[in-house]
């Protein structure tokens, strides 16, 4: 933040600080903004020539009116040449003018011989021409030799689609509203054009149904070299359909557009008057005295130079102070406090304060003309008390012994102590009604001398209907120096009478309680909208790789009440999300990663405290690196026969790296009576700069584009996935190929711009090269890097347990994927309950192929039974692309124990992490995951007893796991049930019959009293429980299981409780009276989906816990508030069944938040949290009822608290 102080000075003069200028000027009056843009190239002209035969539209306006409004809309500078008035500009009238913008009637043009040779000369030298007209080719009969168009018909158009040029980008304009033409009101004949594609490049493709037929073409074209036979100088646009029948809103983008591409840009700003700061006192005590103004800037760049004013106006409407002041220089997102000199105090009634921004268009302060914010403030009472105490009644007095600036203050008793036994007040004599304003703020300043527990000071605001009387602040003891009271008003309506008041107990007395600068101000009613600012993503260059971080400013002089983000994946749903963070006026939200090739549509939606909303539009992006994207819409076409392709070229970004091609997008338009039939893909390697079709690639990959159009839908595209490990390090081309006999119309090339200037394709035995061009088909594709690429492998120290108040030296492994060594930094950090306890770094250098050990400073865990989260990352500026740069660890004080311990060595961990997820979030019990084998599972050996469930996953048939007979492990688990009276869960497709007869595994039968007798036959089928047993009316389909094992119980064991489609028995369990297990030859994790999984598991953990219902989870969500009536501090206590993230917040009864106190990750347990009454601005509250909502997961929880004085 940047402070300015300014003194007076009758000349002009520049106050520089940092980068910002500060010009002051004296007594200049302003005009009042209108506009929203500002013209960064002030000096060009636009000529616009009215050429429309003073025609009108039926809504009453001249066609020019069209094209004014936006000129205007826009700050460009402009005049209008009425052909009709002042007949035809001739080149001397043109050449004045940088740009011309010449626009025909509709249906008949007027264009002569002379015309065309005017615009010739024109172009010849230079100048910027956009021709516009529907029927211009039309009546001409022949194009002019500066117009690039070979042929035309007369045709029509519904709607202009962009294709992505320097003009048409990705604008689609379609008309609204042909009957503003008087000639054919049903109908709009716009020519069709076919251009020279060596002279000119198209902007616009149309297309329209007449009389049951289909009508597509190019509508709108640019010239670069525009000129005499179609080689100049010059530029031209010419846009062959009505201006006048778009909408507001595309005509400004167009307008935009193509002035864009002339050299006239228009960039948009706002600048906000955000607050008023008053001076420390209002009497004029020196020339430094200053009231100050504090604005910031919404932009992308630096904000042209604009003029700020301060005004002031008493009760009458009267102005009474005013003074301007020149900004220059100020930056994007930048809070700047101006301060306005020469401060003469207004009298003491009320009066109005004005704090006004402007843009300013031309520099000269003569035309500000172009955006305008202003804060209100009104001083509603003030009182400095050195002219006496005339607003004030009661026993309190003035007096000179102490001020807190000037000479006199306000006192209870003046010149000695207050009397004991009574009640000393002083009254505001006017009432005060707050009920116009948004907000009321009290300020004062104050020092005191009362007897401490005895003799207080109230600060009373009585309701003069009902005579109740609300106690706005308590003054005790001794302050020793002036501080400052302020209170918020905005709350109370109707009428008020404010006073102080002193009460002393029978003895002993001190000097008493003195006041200074007395201040009541009010702000108006907010009803304007928040400002919303956000940097979209460029939908057609980039995708998303991983979440996408979305960072929004926002600003509302009156404050944000809620900000949301909505998105959407694929056209579906609409989801909300919050925001994980914020700042002053910065709000940050996570969208999460999606499958690549998915479309995210999102738009933010703020709320202010007043209600008043602003919604931004919706933007898109495509999960996945977008390496060549079109709009879909052709500018040319050509008969496509069999074997000929359409090509793109695909290079990795940068050197050393590589992309993975995951899905291609083609787009085509077909005509209604012969659709495409079969298309294939292939790759082409690049050699020399050209395909290199000896090394053709085929994917084998067909697909069909007439399922997907027809004549009502001529337009489509195809999307599909690529085999795995298509990764590329040098230049590839994805070639799509007429695969069957027949000639078919199919989009060629467009204007689109591609990731490098090399784009071919092949046409009829040859390659056709376009540079800056691409095609109808685009790549989405991971991203990665050959060389230099970091990856943290694992942690090595400390293991998942550690003791109480032992130290540890914690390392992790690294390695490197390339060949080229990586100087990297890494960085270790330990989480404990959200706050970073632990941090240490090692800078390092990773040879290739090598994989390194790095060790940190010593950790010393002090807690016990408490996790930490080990959070490590690789930080490299070589390391552009990370492939696996960070890791993370849950490390748990103390001995491990819980409800559950799920054993997953199972290769392909099929059901382990589901069980895990299961059991400990769904089902909120305490519990541990171990996915590594025999060797890392021995460590749980020694603690199997302290868990009440222990869960064993060993794979299905080809890639399982083996618990041997010769080993150990089956002597834990059975002591587990035999001696410790545990709960197993054991699954695996043949570890019941196979691995005992094959492999030399432990035959579990004796255990689980069963008879396993064979392989299964087949896969994929459904499930059920079989009735009378715990899996009754279970069902789900099977997925990916190969062949489980039969089994069958005994005649006094397991009871056998689900069985396969086919009739193989699957499942069982058994009860000997201390332990129970239950087994199964399938896998949980391919049950059909998440819902049957749960059901699965909550049966077999209600059996196997010797439970008939989950039990309790010690922590069940909640939040307690003890002392819900509190002054200074609010002790709040949550109970979190497990690590989880919370939101804490607190709102006013109007809906207003007032604090958020914590948004983060909690650990399971009983957390307490102190609030010390403080608002997000560290102001403290006033007295009232507030409301704490907690979020603690998916649980919210709301209490209602009162503070007190």
């Amino acid at each position: 933040m940047v402070l300015f102080f300014l003194f007076f000075n009758p000349f002009l003069k520049d106050i520089r600080t940092g980068n910002v200028i500060i010009r002051e000027f004296t007594g200049h009056s302003q005009t009042t903004p209108l506009k929203m843009n500002v013209n960064s190239s002030k000096q060009i002209d636009i000529l616009f020539v009215d050429d429309d035969g003073n025609g009108t539209s039926i809504e009453g306006f001249g066609y020019e009116h069209y094209w004014t409004e936006i000129l205007n809309a826009l700050g460009a500078s402009y005049n209008v040449w009425s052909v009709a008035d002042s007949g035809k500009p001739g080149y001397s009238v043109l050449s004045l003018y940088p740009i011309v913008i010449w626009n025909e009637p509709d249906y008949i043009t007027s264009l002569s011989t002379d015309d065309v040779d005017t615009i010739r000369a024109y172009l010849d030298n230079g100048g910027k021409f956009w021709l516009n007209g529907e029927d211009v080719l039309y009546n001409l009969g022949t194009p002019p030799d500066w117009l690039p168009v070979t042929n035309f018909e007369d045709r029509g158009c519904d709607t202009a689609y962009g294709l992505g040029d320097t003009i048409g980008r990705s604008l689609v304009l379609p008309l609204d509203s042909i009957s503003r033409m008087t000639n054919d009101p049903s109908n709009d004949w716009s020519d069709i054009l076919q251009i020279d594609p060596t002279k000119a490049d198209s902007s616009f493709y149309a297309h329209r149904w007449s009389w049951g037929n289909f009508y597509s073409g190019i509508v709108g074209l640019r010239d670069d070299d525009a000129g005499t036979g179609g080689t100049g100088p010059g530029k031209l646009f010419f846009l062959a359909m009505p201006f006048e029948a778009l909408k507001g809103s595309d005509r400004i983008a167009l307008l935009s557009s193509v002035l864009e591409y002339f050299g006239l840009t228009f960039q948009s700003y706002d600048v906000i008057a955000k607050s008023i700061i008053f001076p420390k006192k209002f009497s004029n005590a020196d020339d430094s005295n200053s009231i100050s103004l504090k604005i910031t800037s919404v932009a992308t760049g630096t904000v042209p130079d604009f003029w700020s004013k301060f005004i002031i106006k008493d009760k009458a409407g009267s102005t009474v102070y005013e003074e301007s002041l020149l900004v220059s220089g100020l930056t994007q997102n930048k809070d700047t406090i101006l301060n306005f000199p020469k401060w003469l105090t207004p009298s003491l009634d009320t009066f109005t304060c004005y704090g006004i921004v402007y843009l300013d268009n031309d520099g000269n302060h003569t035309n500000d003309t172009v955006s305008k914010s202003t804060v209100t403030l009104h001083l509603i009472a003030y009182d400095d008390f050195e002219t006496g105490i005339s607003q004030w009644s009661g026993t309190w007095e003035a007096t000179d012994e102490r001020s807190y600036e000037g000479t006199y203050s306000y006192t209870d008793s003046a010149y000695g102590n207050y009397p004991d036994l009574s009640t000393l007040a002083g009254t505001l004599n006017d009432t005060l009604n707050f009920t116009f304003f948004s907000d009321a703020v009290l300020r004062f300043r104050t020092m005191h001398f009362i007897e401490q527990g005895f003799d207080y000071g109230y600060l009373i605001l009585k309701d003069v209907a009902t005579g109740q009387k609300d106690t706005l602040a308590i003054f005790n003891a001794d302050s020793t120096s002036w501080y400052t009271i302020e209170r918020t008003l905005g709350n109370y309506t109707g009428d008020y009478v404010l006073s102080f008041e002193l009460v002393t107990d029978p003895a002993f007395n001190e000097e008493g309680w003195y006041v200074d600068e007395f201040l009541i101000y009010g702000t108006d009613t907010d009803l304007s909208s928040p400002v919303v600012k956000l940097t979209p993503p460029n939908t057609y260059k980039d995708g998303i790789i991983g979440d996408y971080n979305v960072k929004v400013y926002t600003y509302d002089k009156f404050g944000i009440q809620a900000e949301t983000l909505f998105y959407n994946v694929n056209d579906g749903l609409w989801l909300s999300l919050d925001p994980y963070q914020y700042l002053p006026d910065t709000f940050y939200f996570t969208i999460p990663s999606q499958p690549v090739g998915s479309k995210v549509n999102f738009y933010v939606k703020a709320v202010d405290v007043n209600l008043n909303v602003t919604t931004t539009p919706v933007y898109t992006y495509f999960s996945g690196l977008i390496l060549s994207y079109d709009d879909g819409d052709a500018d040319a076409y050509y008969i496509w026969g069999q074997g000929d392709r359409i090509a793109s070229r695909f290079a990795p970004l940068g050197t050393n790296k590589y992309i993975e091609i995951k899905r291609i997008i083609s787009y085509w338009y077909s005509d209604q009576n012969t659709p495409l039939d079969t298309v294939m893909f292939n790759f082409f390697l690049e050699k020399d700069t050209l395909p290199y079709e000896e090394a053709v690639m085929d994917t084998g990959i067909k697909f069909y584009p007439g399922e997907q159009l027809n004549a009502s839908r001529p337009f489509g595209f195809t999307d599909k996935e690529m085999p795995e490990n298509m990764k590329f390090s040098s230049p590839v081309y994805i070639s799509a190929i007429k695969f069957t006999p027949g000639d078919y119309p199919v989009f060629g090339s467009d204007q689109s711009e591609p990731i490098d200037n090399n784009a071919y394709y092949y046409y009829m035995g040859k390659w056709y090269h376009f540079s800056g061009e691409d095609f109808m088909i685009r790549a989405l594709v991971d991203t990665g890097s050959i060389h230099n690429d970091g990856a943290l492998l694992s942690f090595i120290s400390p293991f998942k347990f550690v003791k109480e108040d032992s130290t540890y030296i914690p390392q992790v492994r690294a390695t490197l994927i390339g060949d080229t060594p990586l100087n990297c930094i890494t960085v270790l950090e330990v989480d404990s309950g959200g706050t970073i306890i632990y941090a240490d770094y090692d800078t390092t250098t990773i040879n290739p192929a090598e994989t390194l050990t790095i060790s940190y400073a010593e950790w010393t865990a002090h807690s016990n039974d408490f996790d930490y989260l080990f959070k490590a990352r690789i930080v490299s500026e070589e390391d552009e692309i990370p492939w696996n740069n960070s890791l993370t660890k849950t490390v748990h004080s103390g001995p491990p124990y819980g409800d559950f311990l799920v054993w997953d060595p199972d290769p392909n961990h099929i059901s382990g992490e589901f069980i895990y997820t299961i059991l400990h979030d769904t089902l909120g019990l305490k519990g541990y995951y171990e996915d590594g084998d025999t060797t890392a599972f021995k460590f749980y050996y020694p603690y199997l007893g302290s868990f009440k469930t222990v869960w064993v996953c060993l794979g299905q048939y080809n890639n399982w796991y083996t618990i041997k007979r010769s080993g150990t492990t089956w002597q834990y688990l059975k002591d587990y049930l035999v001696n410790k009276w545990g709960g197993l869960y054991l699954e695996g497709s043949r570890a019941w019959y196979w691995d005992p007869q094959y492999k030399q595994g432990y035959d579990f039968d004796t255990l689980f009293h069963t008879v396993s007798y064979a392989v299964g036959t087949t896969t994929n089928e459904n499930v059920s429980g079989l009735p009378s047993t715990i899996m009754e009316g279970f069902s789900s389909q099977l997925f990916g299981q190969t062949t489980p094992d039969k089994i069958r119980g005994t005649a006094t064991g397991a009871t056998i409780c689900m069985v396969k489609q086919n009739g193989d028995t699957v499942a069982h369990y058994y009860d000997n009276g201390d332990y129970r297990v239950f087994g199964s030859s399938i896998l949980c994790g391919n049950l059909q989906d998440i819902y049957a999984m749960q059901d699965y598991i909550t049966r077999v953990y209600n059996f196997i816990s010797q439970a008939t219902n989950i039990p309790e989870n010690p922590y069940i969500a909640d939040m307690i508030i003890k002392n819900t009536v509190f002054s200074k501090e609010l002790e709040i206590e949550l109970i979190i069944p497990s690590t989880t993230f919370v939101n804490i917040s607190v709102y006013d009864i109007t809906g207003k938040l007032i604090k958020t106190i914590k948004n983060d990750g909690m650990i399971n347990g009983k957390n307490r949290i102190v609030w010390d009454g403080r608002d997000n601005y560290g102001k403290e509250i006033p007295s009232g009822v507030y409301f704490i909502n907690s979020k603690i997961g998916y649980k919210n929880i709301q209490k209602k608290v009162i503070k007190v004085k």
